[in-house]
């Protein structure tokens, strides 16, 4: 991650209660680990941030210890070959045996996954629309029950943005919507995809108090939990169309340490899964994305008879230059989905796998087994002979069109699909113009703290600085009602 990015997520996280938390330190110690070290520039940008005003002391506890972290011999590393598109050509090695703790960098967010057997885009999730005291009552009351569907599109006419069919449609849509479809059948594809970017997890979190967590804009209100659940709708098929990094639809237990070392543990920026191995459910069709951000890696050589019989079973599948086994037991964090009114921290669950690595005398891997492969049945001496089962594949999309979303910049996996305009309007504007619920509450507070009448300049100026943007939150008419005659 870059200085840029650093102070764009501290901005991103201290905005709604201005205050940097140990939780929230985390998240940026974890964003800046984007290779095997974290450059000079961004350490010196963390220490900064350490210093802060807004840092807690916790905060401050976090960043510290990560930037005196000693340098160790990695446990595991890959070297990545030219095609970066396949594990084929890359270089796994496991060093000194021992405990690795590693973060992809990325923390993801938790909803539900837009089931389409519920159609949870047709109902409101959440916080409600915080009640303002410069508000009438009937406002108050229809800004409480409005779908998010409608508010949206409602936003959107209200900031001039162009839409396809609009969001009450997509909510209505049978692709949304259809009691008829498997349970299992929804967007968690475009969760997982969507969850891979820092930047739009923590945009789409917005904090603040229980009850009050969303986004105002032009004068319309959407929670915390349906925003998520709108970000994965409208990225439906875009997500889809995003470029790959890579894509392994047959992985290995070869594939499954070259994504450990090369996405989970040195900030390589994670990958999605489905977790479902049609293969091993007796070929039920069924999809489970899920976004992984982190590894726990432990590795252990084995000696003896069993390590023999290992390299013997090695070569008689045509492994060469196998001197050394090494059992590696890896525990894989993934997002979990929580449910379409989700308004908490991201909830990750796990899967734990068991790889026997055969290696060179260098500890590169030249071959790998699962503990659970029928041919290690008859072996005595392992130390387990189970693992949960291979990710169905391995997905590393690129996240370009969250990018151009946020940056307005041409991109066809956006303006080629039938819910480009909505899914620009919610990401270039909703989540990045949007103001937080617990900001507006505050704005509008301190203005009824002070005299009646306009206020006076020194005063406006502080506002305007501290609450910068402050008037998206309102529709023009709103604005103008509200507080023309205060001088804003």
């Amino acid at each position: 991650m870059t200085v840029t990015l650093l102070r764009t997520l501290n901005s991103l996280l201290t905005r709604d209660d201005e205050r940097l938390d140990g939780n929230e330190a985390k998240r940026l110690v974890d964003s800046s680990r984007d290779g095997a070290d974290v450059t000079a520039d961004e350490k010196r940008e963390l220490r900064a941030i350490a210093l802060a005003p807004k840092t807690t002391l916790e905060a401050r506890s976090v960043i510290e210890a990560f930037v005196s972290e000693p340098v160790t011999e990695p446990v595991l590393r890959a070297m990545t070959g030219f095609d970066a598109s396949s594990f084929d050509d890359d270089v796994v090695v496991l060093g000194r045996d021992g405990a690795l703790r590693g973060t992809s960098g990325i923390t993801p967010y938790s909803r539900g996954y837009d089931a389409v057997h519920t159609g949870p885009m047709r109902l409101a999730h959440g916080s409600k629309a915080p009640h303002s005291a410069l508000l009438t009552d009937e406002e108050n009351a229809r800004l409480s029950e409005l779908k998010p569907a409608d508010a949206l599109d409602a936003a959107a006419k209200e900031r001039g943005a162009q839409l396809g069919g609009g969001f009450s449609a997509l909510a209505a849509a049978k692709s949304s919507y259809d009691p008829q479809a498997p349970t299992w059948w929804g967007k968690c594809h475009a969760w997982a995809w969507s969850a891979m970017s820092t930047e739009l997890a923590a945009r789409v979190d917005v904090g603040g108090p229980e009850g009050q967590r969303g986004l105002w804009l032009g004068g319309q209100w959407v929670s915390r939990a349906d925003l998520g659940n709108f970000l994965m709708g409208t990225a439906d098929h875009i997500s889809l169309a995003d470029p790959n990094t890579l894509m392994d639809s047959k992985v290995s237990a070869y594939d499954l340490l070259a994504a450990t070392s090369q996405f989970l543990v040195n900030g390589g920026g994670g990958f999605v899964a489905d977790i479902h191995n049609d293969e091993v459910h007796g070929g039920e069709r069924e999809v489970w994305n899920q976004p992984f951000v982190s590894a726990d890696v432990d590795t252990t050589t084995l000696t003896g008879e069993v390590a023999d019989a290992l390299l013997r079973l090695a070569r008689a599948d045509g492994v060469e230059g196998g001197v050394m086994v090494k059992h590696v037991h890896v525990i894989g964090r993934y997002g979990n989905e929580r449910g379409d009114a989700w308004e908490g921290e991201a909830h990750l669950n796990s899967r734990a796998w068991n790889v026997y690595a055969v290696t060179d005398a260098n500890g590169v891997v030249q071959g790998a087994y699962m503990a659970d492969d029928p041919k290690l049945a008859s072996f005595s001496g392992l130390p387990t002979l189970q693992s949960q089962e291979l990710p169905e594949y391995v997905w590393k999309p690129t996240m370009r069109a969250v990018d151009s979303a946020l940056t307005g910049r041409l991109d066809r996996s956006i303006d080629e699909d039938s819910l480009g305009r909505e899914f620009r309007f919610l990401v270039g504007d909703v989540l990045k113009n949007g103001v937080p619920g617990a900001v507006r509450s505050r704005f509008e507070a301190e203005v009824a703290s002070l005299p009646q009448g306009p206020i006076d300049a020194s005063r406006l100026e502080s506002l305007k600085l501290r609450y910068p943007g402050i008037d998206a939150a309102y529709s023009k008419a709103q604005w103008e009602r509200l507080f023309k005659s205060r001088g804003l």
